[in-house]
C-alpha cells in the first residue's frame, strides 16, 4: 500500500510541474536561444477601487519607448512611468499606434491632469501634439483612451500606486 500511495504523489508533482511549465510557456512563450528579453515589471494600480496591471517604466529607455510601437493594449492593463523624483513632464505619441489616456500624477496621488490622446498617424515628428504635465510630477499613467471617462478618473482623483 506505501509503495502504491509513493507512486500516486510522484505522478500527482509531476503533472503539477508539467501543468506548471505549460502555464508559464503559454503566457510567456518558448525563449529563443540568443533572443534578449526586456526587463518587464507589473504593478497594481489602483483607482477608485479598480485594479489596473500595469507595466511598470522607470528608467531611461523604458521612458523613451513607453507603448511606442504596440498594436493593443489589453482591458485593466496599461503604463506606469515612475521618476525617482517629481519632475516635469511632456508627453507625445511618437509612433504609438494605441489611442490613450495621459494621466499625470502628483507624488500624493492625486491627479493633476488628463489628456485624452488619438494616434497621429502621418503627422511629422515636429507637429505631433505635446502633453505636458501641469508641474513636477512623480508618475504618468497610460491606459486605453475613454478608460478615463468610462470609470469615472478626473482630475482630483486618488489614485493608489504600489511601486
Amino acid at each position: 500500500m506505501n509503495r502504491k500511495l509513493a507512486l500516486v504523489s510522484v505522478v500527482l508533482v509531476v503533472l503539477l510541474i508539467c501543468v506548471s511549465l505549460s502555464t508559464l510557456v503559454y503566457w510567456y512563450g518558448w525563449p529563443k536561444a540568443g533572443k534578449e528579453y526586456a526587463r518587464v515589471e507589473f504593478s497594481p494600480l489602483i483607482i477608485d477601487g479598480i485594479e489596473f496591471n500595469c507595466e511598470v517604466a522607470d528608467a531611461p529607455a523604458e521612458w523613451t519607448a513607453g507603448l511606442s510601437g504596440r498594436e493593443e493594449l489589453g482591458l485593466g492593463a496599461g503604463m506606469l512611468f515612475v521618476w525617482p523624483t517629481p519632475s516635469q513632464q511632456t508627453f507625445w505619441m511618437k509612433n504609438t499606434l494605441i489611442p490613450l489616456d495621459i494621466v499625470f500624477v502628483w507624488a500624493n496621488g492625486t491627479v493633476g491632469a488628463i489628456y485624452q490622446a488619438p494616434i497621429e498617424p502621418g503627422v511629422p515628428e515636429s507637429d505631433l501634439t505635446r502633453y505636458e504635465s501641469p508641474g513636477p510630477v512623480k508618475w504618468v499613467v497610460e491606459l486605453n483612451l475613454g478608460t478615463c471617462a468610462a470609470i469615472g478618473i478626473v482630475v482630483g482623483s486618488q489614485l493608489s500606486i504600489r511601486y
